[in-house]
């Protein structure tokens, strides 16, 4: 892999202090990706989101 390319993914405890209401198993968001509307956000298990993704929510569960 070319160095400075790897992606970094929050934690759930980060996770949850950014406002995610909740965090399921095995769940990987990149610290480069965009989510508006975080207060209504559930996050399942099994998910990955990637550097650059942009989610709007509002009310949605993924």
């Amino acid at each position: 892999m070319i160095e400075g390319l790897q992606s970094r993914y929050l934690d759930e405890g980060e996770l949850k202090r950014l406002g995610i209401k909740s965090v399921g198993e095995n769940v990987l968001v990149s610290e480069h990706a965009t989510i508006v509307g975080l207060a209504n956000v559930t996050l399942g298990s099994n998910i990955r989101i990637d550097s650059h993704v942009v989610i709007l929510l509002s009310l949605i569960h993924i």
